[in-house]
């Protein structure tokens, strides 16, 4: 069940990856400066913590064997989690206005 969702997921992101190439031509190939890769970097190195967390959290439950079921849940929170943190950078570093680098 959790593989299916996986997948399903998946492949929902690539296909509205390509909607949004469609429907917003102008953006899909621009290239970000400087200060947008740097903030990407940074916003990814959070994200990263997160999940390594997340991760870690996952091997410590299935080491105390619990069920799979909750394993599986931590897991999935810990990506979600992730990716609120690697949004919620990005918009505090360009809303701060401030060199990144």
């Amino acid at each position: 069940m959790v593989i299916a969702a996986t997948v399903v997921t998946a492949l929902l992101v690539g296909v509205s990856h390509v909607l949004l190439a469609i429907v917003v031509r102008s953006q899909a190939s621009r290239q970000l400066d400087t200060r947008g890769k740097l903030i990407a970097l940074r916003s990814e190195q959070a994200s990263g913590y997160v999940l390594a967390v997340g991760v870690f959290t996952g091997i410590v439950l299935a080491m105390m064997q619990t069920d799979g079921f909750w394993i599986a849940q931590a897991l999935i929170a810990s990506w979600v989690a992730a990716e609120i943190a690697n949004g919620t950078v990005k918009v505090v570093l360009y809303r701060r206005g401030a060199d990144v680098g």
